[in-house]
């Protein structure tokens, strides 16, 4: 498994590398049928990324945002990788976009978790069993998990660049007020934000997520104590045939259940409604 997480941080470096040398320069950007952007800068890092898999382990399996294929098998072991999460922050200029990669097992069991912020040079990082841990330029240091917060103190992540109609009365509804609504980057970005202890809960609404989305930030938040499933309470996993799923909730345990419940009238009335608008924050 070291082998592995050598290999993910060897290529999350070289995806950083590809971002900074390229966010002075005139991007191409495309828009795919979802609504959400793609550039070339994606394209290329996607490019790089499997030959780099390849010549790594000829027999592994790969899920990337932009090669996804819903009919290849997962195989026996793989990756899990968004080449750039947060295209809309980097192609605007803005901070708050990371490279994300996770490392699956036999029957999708995700072992490895890594997210690099190449503008911080911060990387962050998990195996299994080993807890969590961040490299930020040449230091390295342990992430120690996050303390008690009441229910009622718990800081919710949400995208600086989205809030519908649906999640406006969401948060009315679990009694959130602004001030404990955190504006938050990418996915990866919000991962970050947890193991910093700026927040404490997040809810990702959606009738589609990838797992190039939440598979890195699964193992990361989990070693740090927190649960993830999605909003119909069901576990998330590479392989889900749910159709009611919509999204997915990152939690303290002890306040878990506690906010799938609250969020029972999103499934059955609201997110079909969402869904279109929340892809923006890709």
């Amino acid at each position: 498994m070291q082998e592995s997480l050598t290999f993910l941080q060897d290529l999350a470096r070289k995806a950083g590398d590809i971002m900074l040398a390229r966010r002075q320069h005139r991007i191409a950007r495309f828009t795919k049928a979802d609504g959400t952007w793609v550039s070339e800068v994606d394209l290329a890092i996607s490019q790089m990324v499997c030959r780099a898999v390849a010549q790594f382990d000829k027999g592994c399996g790969l899920l990337t945002e932009e090669t996804y294929d819903a009919s290849r098998p997962l195989g026996s072991r793989g990756f899990v990788i968004d080449e750039l999460d947060g295209t809309r922050s980097y192609l605007l200029g803005r901070t708050g976009y990371t490279f994300q990669a996770a490392w699956y097992a036999e029957g999708g069991q995700l072992q490895i978790g890594l997210i690099y912020d190449p503008v911080r040079d911060l990387m962050l990082y998990s195996v299994r069993g080993q807890g969590v841990a961040v490299q930020s330029g040449q230091h390295l240091s342990r992430v120690a998990p996050p303390p008690y917060r009441p229910w009622n103190q718990l800081r919710y992540a949400h995208h600086r660049d989205l809030m519908t109609t649906t999640q406006q009365q969401m948060y009315r509804r679990l009694r959130v007020p602004a001030q404990r609504i955190v504006e938050t980057g990418c996915v990866g970005s919000k991962v970050i934000d947890f193991a910093f202890g700026k927040v404490d809960a997040l809810v990702a609404l959606n009738r589609f997520i990838g797992p190039w989305d939440w598979a890195p930030g699964k193992v990361i938040l989990e070693e740090l104590g927190y649960r993830l499933s999605h909003v119909d309470g069901s576990p998330l996993a590479l392989v889900h045939t749910s159709d009611s799923s919509y999204g997915y909730v990152v939690a303290p345990p002890a306040h878990h259940e506690q906010l799938i419940h609250g969020l029972r009238w999103v499934q059955q009335r609201e997110v079909r409604r969402a869904s279109p608008a929340v892809h923006a924050q890709s």
